[in-house]
């Protein structure tokens, strides 16, 4: 539901925020600078969240910080387990706790990258 607001000088429309509860997540890498994560949203799908922030980001950017989500959704889930070799009958989000992350997320990001894995993306600079 949007709710619209109007004062004198401008009309505001307000966009209520819907909080999600993941299920499951793993955190990929945290180090200075960098992190990224996986969580497995109640619908099922994937949602990966990376945050960058500091001088290599304002090189490319302009801004100190970028924030990003990808989305992986239901229907690509079979061909993501192929493309990260996740064995029948194990977890996705427990497979890639323990083979993706530290150093590893590097090679996680480049096969969702790569396999074009994700198809809703978000960004915020």
């Amino acid at each position: 539901m949007l709710i619209s607001h109007q004062n004198a000088e401008r009309t505001f429309l307000i966009v209520p925020f819907v909080v999600r509860v993941m299920d499951e997540r793993v955190v990929l890498r945290q180090e200075a600078g960098r992190f990224l994560e996986v969580s497995r949203m109640p619908d099922g799908s994937l949602r990966i969240h990376g945050h960058d922030i500091g001088g290599g980001v304002e090189e490319i950017f302009g801004s100190d910080e970028y924030e990003w989500f990808k989305t992986i959704p239901v229907e690509n889930l079979d061909r993501c387990r192929e493309v990260f070799a996740v064995p029948d009958g194990v977890d996705v989000i427990a497979y890639l706790a323990e083979h993706f992350t530290a150093d590893h997320g590097y090679e996680f990001e480049r096969l969702v990258r790569e396999h074009e894995l994700s198809v809703r993306f978000w960004s915020w600079l």
